[in-house]
C-alpha cells in the first residue's frame, strides 16, 4: 500500500512538473508573441511617421509650385526639424561651400525656379563652341546632369518613378558639384553660383529622403502613402 502510494506520489509529481513546464513554455511563447507584435506595430508607426514627414515635405515644397533657390534653407531646415538628417548633415549643408561669400548671398538669392535656372544656363553654354562637342565625355555628362536636375526640380514625384532614378541622381551630384568648384565656373556671377550651390544642396536632401523601394510589401505600402 505505502509502495503504491508512493508510486503515485511520484507519478503525481512527474505530472505536475510536466504541467508547470508546459504553462512555462506557453509563457514564454506567448510573451515572445506579445513582444513580436509590439515591435512590429513599433515598426510599422515608425514608417508611417517617416511617411507622414515626407509626404508634408513633398507637399510644403514640391507640390504643384515652382521649387527656387531661395526655398533651399527652409527644406533643408525642415528636413532637420523633422529629425530625418544628423546634426552633422545639417551644419555641412548650411555652412556657405564652394567659396561662396556669405555677405550678398541673401540679395544674391533668386526667386527663379531651379528647373528654369539650369535649363537657361544650358542655354547659355550653347553658346561655347566646346559645348556642342558630342564626343567629349565630360560635356555630354554635363549636359545629362543639367537635364536630369531640371527634370526633378520641375516633378519630384514623377521623376521618383523612374528605375535609374537614384544612379541618375548621383551622377548628377558629382557632375554639377565639379561644375561649381571648376575654374571657369569660379568666373560666373555671383547669382549662379548661388543657385547652383542651393541645387546641389537640394539635390543633396532629395537623394537623403528618398527611399530605394524594397520587396517589402509593408515598406512599399508606407511608401507609396508619403508619395500620393
Amino acid at each position: 500500500m505505502l509502495s503504491n502510494i508512493s508510486m503515485y506520489n511520484s507519478l503525481l509529481g512527474n505530472q505536475s512538473a510536466n504541467i508547470n513546464a508546459s504553462e512555462q513554455v506557453t509563457q514564454v511563447e506567448e510573451a515572445k508573441a506579445v513582444a513580436n507584435s509590439a515591435l512590429q506595430e513599433q515598426g510599422n508607426l515608425s514608417l508611417s511617421t517617416r511617411a507622414q514627414k515626407l509626404s508634408a515635405i513633398t507637399s510644403e515644397f514640391f507640390s504643384g509650385t515652382s521649387f527656387s533657390s531661395v526655398d533651399t534653407a527652409g527644406l533643408i531646415d525642415r528636413v532637420y526639424e523633422y529629425g530625418l538628417m544628423s546634426n552633422k548633415e545639417y551644419a555641412t549643408l548650411t555652412d556657405n561651400n564652394a567659396g561662396i561669400a556669405e555677405t550678398g548671398e541673401d540679395e544674391q538669392t533668386s526667386t527663379q525656379s531651379l528647373s528654369q535656372y539650369l535649363t537657361e544656363l544650358d542655354q547659355r553654354l550653347s553658346n561655347i563652341d566646346d559645348y556642342q562637342d558630342s564626343d567629349n565625355s565630360s560635356v555630354v555628362a554635363l549636359k545629362q546632369a543639367l537635364e536630369h536636375a531640371s527634370t526633378i526640380f520641375d516633378d519630384i514625384e514623377q521623376a521618383k518613378k523612374e528605375p535609374n532614378f537614384k544612379s541618375n541622381l548621383a551622377s548628377t551630384k558629382q557632375t554639377l558639384t565639379e561644375l561649381l568648384n571648376s575654374t571657369a565656373f569660379s568666373e560666373m556671377e555671383l547669382k549662379d553660383k548661388v543657385d547652383m550651390s542651393n541645387a546641389i544642396k537640394t539635390l543633396d536632401i532629395i537623394d537623403k529622403i528618398s527611399i530605394n523601394r524594397l520587396d517589402n510589401p509593408m515598406v512599399n505600402k508606407y511608401i507609396n502613402i508619403a508619395n500620393y
